[in-house]
């Protein structure tokens, strides 16, 4: 069971993820990351918003550049946490 710490912690590592990406084609992409199997009291307790189209949105990011890799990054970083990452074509 991962920790608010845990969680705190991972959103930090995707900030430096989205400050770090370098995107060499143009691919404009918007990711998102909710919640998966998590009750509202632990949302809230994590500081995630409610999105009426998405849900439980942990983290939220988008680029004009290189769209595709910045979601493999941002999913792999979130490997065993109860969230799951979704990538929009802009």
């Amino acid at each position: 069971m991962k920790t608010l710490q845990d969680y705190q912690n991972l959103k930090n590592q995707l900030e430096e993820i989205k400050i770090n990406h370098k995107g060499e084609h143009l691919e404009a992409a918007f990711i998102c990351v909710t919640a998966k199997g998590m009750n509202w009291r632990e949302c809230k307790k994590l500081g995630m918003e409610k999105s009426s189209y998405y849900g439980w949105v942990f983290y939220r990011t988008s680029t004009n550049s290189n769209g595709y890799d910045l979601y493999g990054k941002i999913e792999k970083a979130c490997e065993g946490f109860n969230l799951s990452v979704i990538e929009r074509q802009l």
